[in-house]
């Protein structure tokens, strides 16, 4: 971007529209929406709400500095529309830093989108976040929060009903105690022990993690929920992530019975490829028929990078072998992953391609 003069800018000011003043504040630098922030009234008044409507901050410092400039000019708090708060680095709150952090959540009452580290709160304001904190244009929002606070995190997100996206990484399988509507919900990543106790019918993308708690009760119930939060005649994103080898063939088949809709089916276990591949595969030759709308398949591991270790269970002709058998069962397949090795669709031929290639053709980006 052109450098300009204050008194250039000044100038600029007088004969360009507000409009197109607001996009060229918008196309540049945060140091240099700042900088003309304080060029004049008018491109205080245009700057002002662009710098502060997107806020990411991943260091406490900044943090703490951004929570302070609110809480001492509350008329700033009107402009913030999405706000992310991260710091891995924390491990404890300091009572004082945290006492602040709260306050000036309290004021964000135009956020529309939140992702917040909780350690960044002590607990008990982390509860009082929990139980008096709502965001009344709250669509989207990622938390991730221990087993403790389960009873406090859903109570948090019935008073937030607009929600289309929630997102729970690292939050652990127990089960919240109450049902929670969230009518506009679109997209869920989280515990699949949740699933059940979300009340929705638009949901069209999920990311099932399956913890140990999750493992131990039955799949049905999850995928019957699921089928529920679902619409049979809107394709479905599925992606489940940390599941026992040995129950792919289980996890296949409730899927098939519950969400043949399903256009994205990725199942991610934790063993290394190899235990029970007959039973893996039989359950693949039963459901695929029934899956009519699926376009892109992923089994893969957790635990093992394909791109390393691929070449040691690497078979080519019988692999092709496989995805063509599995295409002939399932017409609308256009890409697959099996053992590490991805493959697509070319008219009506398979080829190999790199499993970078087949994430970015499937749109597959967690995980």
């Amino acid at each position: 971007m052109m450098v300009l003069t204050r008194r250039q800018y000044k100038s600029i000011s007088r004969w360009l529209p507000n409009e197109i003043l607001i996009e060229i504040i918008r196309a540049v630098a945060t140091a240099d929406q700042a900088t003309l922030a304080r060029v004049c009234k008018l491109f205080h008044g245009l700057a002002t709400p662009v710098i502060y409507s997107v806020v990411e901050l991943r260091k406490l410092a900044r943090i703490l500095g951004f929570c302070r400039c609110i809480v001492s000019n509350s008329s700033l708090s009107r402009f913030v529309r999405s706000l992310i708060l991260d710091d891995d680095c924390v491990e404890d709150a300091e009572d004082s830093h945290s006492k602040l952090i709260l306050r000036s959540l309290k004021t964000l009452m135009s956020l529309e989108h939140l992702s917040l580290l909780p350690r960044l709160l002590s607990h008990e304001d982390l509860n009082t976040f929990f139980l008096q904190c709502t965001f009344p244009r709250l669509v989207t929002c990622r938390l991730g929060v221990q087993d403790a606070w389960v009873d406090a995190l859903a109570s948090f997100l019935i008073n937030h009903p607009l929600l289309t996206s929630l997102r729970l990484p690292g939050t652990p399988g127990c089960p919240p105690p109450l049902s929670i509507p969230l009518s506009n919900l679109q997209y869920f990543q989280g515990p699949a022990s949740f699933v059940p106790q979300i009340e929705t019918s638009h949901l069209k993308s999920v990311d099932q993690v399956w913890w140990d708690s999750d493992q131990e009760s039955e799949a049905e119930p999850i995928f019957v929920a699921l089928r529920s939060m679902t619409r049979r005649d809107i394709p479905f994103e599925c992606r489940i992530y940390w599941v026992p080898e040995a129950e792919l063939a289980t996890l296949v088949e409730c899927v098939s019975r519950n969400l043949p809709q399903v256009k994205l089916l990725r199942i991610q276990h934790g063993g290394i490829g190899i235990e029970r591949p007959a039973e893996k595969m039989a359950a693949l030759k039963r459901c695929l028929p029934r899956l009519t709308s699926l376009a892109f398949l992923s089994m893969e591991s957790m635990v093992i990078v394909p791109e390393l270790f691929s070449p040691f269970w690497e078979d080519e002709p019988k692999d092709r072998k496989t995805v063509q058998a599995l295409g002939e069962l399932c017409p609308t397949l256009n890409a697959c992953c099996l053992n590490g090795q991805a493959w697509w669709k070319s008219g009506s031929i398979w080829e190999k391609c790199a499993l970078k290639d087949f994430r970015a053709l499937a749109g597959i980006h967690f995980g």
